[in-house]
């Protein structure tokens, strides 16, 4: 549902998150849009949600309105996000740096975009989005047993999925992935070319990190050895 989430990774971008996550977190919904799937979301601090158009939200069951402010919550907030307009709108959650867990499910592709480059993730689920999300950079710091799951129809550039196996193993490197059972798992997508990822693979590895990737990686042009483990 947040389509078009560009997550800003970079091999030396994390020296640019900082500012990123200074930026709005904005999402656009598209015009007709009607709530489908589950979404959910977390804050580091309490957060003053900006609605235009005529988009409306609720949060476990209370509407908000814009200007109104979300408290943080135990795990998470769900949501549940309408446009019965002709015309996108948008939410915006504070800022980006503030948005600490991102659970997406089946809600389609490109129906919301936005970026969340510089988002201090706990945890990142997506799943059937499609590929309506960009990766940049983000500082995670992995402390819910859902990890980093990529699955259904959801797909990232080659490019995207070099970023993020490079955040991931500075998470492990840092000491960031807490969380009892860890888990990254890829479904699908282009492949980053295991020449690019590597050294990346085997760090987040080491740190006791399951890793999946797509099976089709593990053919074709710098692919993935074939004992690499498949979701």
């Amino acid at each position: 549902m947040f389509g078009k989430l560009g997550l800003g990774l970079g091999l030396g971008a994390h020296r640019k998150v900082g500012d990123a996550g200074n930026k709005p977190a904005t999402f656009s919904i598209a015009a007709g849009f009607v709530d489908t799937g589950v979404k959910r979301i977390n804050f580091s601090e309490p957060v003053t949600v900006t609605i235009t158009g005529d988009v409306t939200l609720s949060i476990d069951g209370t509407p908000y309105l814009s200007g109104e402010t979300i408290p943080v919550a135990t795990t998470y907030h769900t949501l549940t996000i309408n446009n019965p307009g002709v015309d996108a709108g948008t939410i915006t959650f504070g800022k980006r740096k503030q948005i600490t867990y991102l659970y997406l499910n089946n809600l389609g592709s490109s129906v919301i975009t936005g970026d969340i480059t510089g988002m201090k993730l706990t945890s990142l689920y997506l799943r059937n989005i499609g590929s309506s999300l960009t990766y940049g950079t983000n500082s995670l710091n992995i402390t819910f047993n859902l990890g980093i799951q990529l699955l259904g129809d959801t797909v990232f550039s080659a490019s995207e999925y070099i970023r993020l196996f490079a955040d991931a193993a500075t998470c492990v490197t840092d000491g960031k992935w807490t969380a009892s059972t860890k888990v990254m798992t890829i479904s699908g997508g282009e492949n980053p070319g295991w020449s690019n990822v590597s050294a990346y693979y085997a760090t987040i590895v080491g740190g006791g990190v399951t890793v999946k990737v797509p099976l089709a990686w593990e053919s074709g042009d710098d692919a993935f050895p074939e004992e690499t483990p498949n979701p």
